[in-house]
């Protein structure tokens, strides 16, 4: 009897992936201040740099809404963008390992990246929020499979035995 592929757990992209949208809007508001201030004749040069990091956001926004990372019990799914180009879909029986890394920065902050090496090669996925999490469920979920193949493999002995 073969199981759905319920999803068991859904990571999501970290926030921190905003640090330099903030970090240039921070720097626009700062010129627009100054040049309002010292030099009003260059304030339309702030103002522009706002409008710059407001489209900046707004085109990052949909691949950090549509970054997918999920654990199934027979597969792991990322996707990274919102075309699916960088889309991965490894079983759990092919995944070697399963591996985090994280900065003293993304240990405070709960982010880091996750390198799984499968048959084809290795995928990073940078800024994943709570990395050893997933590795967890990963580990989880393929111990489990591992179980199944086993209970049914014992079964079907048994079945062939009588």
């Amino acid at each position: 009897m073969r199981r759905t592929h319920g999803i068991g757990y859904a990571a999501k992209a970290h926030w921190i992936l905003f640090a330099p949208i903030v970090a240039a809007f921070g720097a626009a508001v700062l010129l627009f201040i100054i040049t309002a201030w010292t030099l009003p004749a260059l304030m339309p040069v702030g103002v522009m740099a706002f409008g710059a990091c407001c489209v900046f956001a707004v085109w990052r926004l949909p691949a950090y809404l549509r970054f997918r990372l999920r654990v199934t019990d027979r597969l792991v799914s990322v996707r990274t963008d919102e075309s699916g180009a960088r889309a991965l879909a490894v079983e759990l029986c092919d995944i070697e390992s399963v591996s985090v890394r994280q900065t003293p920065l993304g240990e405070r902050l709960g982010y880091g990246d996750v390198r799984i090496k499968h048959p084809g090669g290795m995928f990073v996925v940078r800024r994943v929020n709570d990395p050893a999490e997933f590795r967890r469920r990963v580990r989880n979920a393929a111990f489990s499979l591992q179980q199944d193949i086993m209970r049914n493999l014992e079964a079907y002995a048994e079945a062939c035995s009588n």
